[in-house]
């Protein structure tokens, strides 16, 4: 537990962010809560180690896995923004590692990784099984991203 503006903080909270412009932008914007608010330049995933990520045009929609060009959405405006302008190597865990090495324990999700959520939940496992009260996840009904499960 801990104090901030006057009010008791009984949470903590780690954002997970490997575009590094958004990773900075994060961390300055909740400087002012550091001691509650973390942000990890780190994916998460159902491995430890590095993989490829996709920067796109429009960053929202950056992710692990590459656009699929058959998908619904090909059709809708502004598709083009999904377009890889970058990939960069990032470092990978998994919920379970992480936690294991803060010596936490999780009690709610919000995962919007644009096609990845099920990696970053297979992860997850053990803190899964032993202590996640609530997940708020995105879920996908078409092939959006390639690889990706609905």
């Amino acid at each position: 537990m801990q104090k901030h503006n006057n009010f008791l903080v009984w949470s903590n909270y780690f954002l997970f962010e490997v575009d590094p412009d958004e990773f900075i932008r994060l961390r300055e914007q909740y400087s002012s809560t550091q001691k509650s608010v973390e942000v990890v330049p780190l994916a998460l995933g159902n491995t430890q180690g590095t993989m490829d990520f996709n920067l796109m045009r429009h960053r929202g929609l950056s992710s692990a896995k590459t656009p699929n060009p058959n998908s619904i959405w090909r059709d809708r405006p502004h598709w083009q923004d999904a377009e890889i302008e970058q990939s960069i190597v990032v470092e990978t865990s998994t919920i379970d590692a992480f936690c294991s090495q803060r010596g936490i324990s999780v009690d709610f999700l919000k995962i919007d990784t644009e096609g990845s959520e099920f990696e970053v939940l297979e992860g997850g496992a053990e803190q899964l099984s032993s202590a996640i009260l609530g997940i708020r996840a995105e879920v996908a009904f078409g092939y959006i991203y390639n690889d990706s499960k609905l």
